[in-house]
């Protein structure tokens, strides 16, 4: 029986370790080829190469597409989105994939999901219908959506807005999130030997921080980071602080933090590999920032977050979840409450509900792209209001 292809991109650190359940039941299943391509930020030094990531992990992809080759900029990004879809449409159309696969928000997912509906080739969409009004991520998750013939949501809540947005029900799967497989499938370190590998003391509290750019508001990316940095000097709790990623006001947010190099109680880590992000998210205190990981992932193990400003505002949050706006007194304030708030992760427990499915997504997934009817019906959209 002819395998049915699979074309999937794949960006940025973020979007790989939630790509990455799916691409292993996707190999796994008898009835489907997977084919790969890394673009973005994989194959920036400045951003620690993370296609070495990959490699690790045993995903050799079969096309690598530079498209980022200038300075970062609003400009800069709407080129390389250029150059991608110049690029990846004669790629696309030379390996003729049955099914081109995308994931969440990011910019470059625009570019598969593009060409797939040029050249007729249904588009399969996940992690479609979540809301984060502060970024420009708002406008690309719901075009994708509305360019995509298969729907995998993540929770039903995402389900339920997709159909909302008018696409036919019979589309729309709730899966759960993939994110959720690898965190309830790895092998976990030990915390001592986590914490030795990255000179930090186990008997003392650790803060996780990722901060990225909110896209609306790039221009104030180097104030809003540091007045996040002003906050955590004022606590002095040993952090882990992880690279932003490559959006307008991305640079401006590397400068400051390269100015903690070396300067205790920080570690600034321009890229971890999902499996230990999510062992510092099994051992860490709280989290700070504005990472789509605290609402996601950090829940399932109970950890308490700090959100600071609007880049993830609308999102469906849970009792983890603590807004703050920019104030490095009241950040710094919150911190030192939530740290000596020993009893918050018994009330989590107690009231969580695995809004993102629990740790089969990706196997659920590869069965529809294995089973979907492949008829006119599929790529001939209609709305439904």
């Amino acid at each position: 029986m002819k395998k049915r292809k699979i074309f999937s991109l794949t960006g940025a650190r973020a979007d790989y370790g939630r790509l990455k359940p799916v691409w292993k039941a996707i190999q796994a299943h008898p009835g489907l080829e997977l084919i790969i391509a890394a673009t973005g930020i994989h194959l920036l030094e400045k951003f620690g190469y993370t296609l070495k990531h990959l490699l690790e992990d045993g995903f050799k992809p079969d096309y690598c597409v530079d498209i980022f080759r200038e300075r970062e900029s609003d400009l800069s990004i709407t080129k390389a989105l250029g150059r991608g879809i110049l690029e990846l449409t004669e790629i696309i159309n030379e390996c003729k994939p049955d099914i081109v696969f995308v994931l969440g928000d990011r910019s470059e997912m625009l570019i598969p999901a593009i060409i797939g509906t040029h050249l007729n080739i249904p588009v399969a969409h996940m992690a479609g219908g979540f809301v984060t009004e502060g970024v420009v991520d708002e406008v690309v998750r719901h075009s994708l959506t509305k360019m995509s013939h298969i729907h995998f949501a993540t929770s039903r809540d995402c389900a339920q807005r997709i159909i909302k947005m008018g696409e036919e029900e019979w589309r729309v799967h709730f899966v759960g999130s993939p994110a959720i497989d690898l965190l309830f499938s790895m092998k976990y370190e030990t915390k001592e030997t986590l914490f030795k590998r990255f000179y930090l003391d186990p008997a003392s509290p650790l803060l996780i921080v990722t901060y990225h750019p909110v896209t609306t508001e790039a221009e104030n990316s180097r104030k809003q980071v540091s007045v996040l940095i002003d906050a955590l000097k004022h606590v002095h709790a040993q952090t882990i602080i992880t690279y932003p990623n490559i959006d307008n006001g991305g640079l401006a947010i590397i400068e400051e933090l390269e100015k903690l190099e070396g300067v205790e109680p920080f570690r600034i880590v321009k890229n971890l590999s999902t499996e230990t992000y999510l062992n510092f998210l099994k051992y860490a205190d709280l989290m700070v920032g504005n990472s789509s990981s605290g609402f996601i992932e950090a829940p399932y193990f109970y950890l308490p977050a700090i959100n600071v400003g609007n880049r993830q505002m609308g999102r469906q949050k849970y009792d983890n979840i603590i807004n703050v706006d920019f104030d490095a007194y009241r950040i710094a304030d919150v911190i030192q409450e939530l740290l000596h708030d020993r009893a918050m992760r018994e009330r989590l427990k107690e009231t969580f509900d695995y809004p993102y499915g629990n740790g089969a997504a990706g196997q659920n997934t590869a069965k529809i792209l294995a089973d979907v009817l492949m008829d006119r019906t599929l790529v001939q959209k209609k709305i439904t209001f």
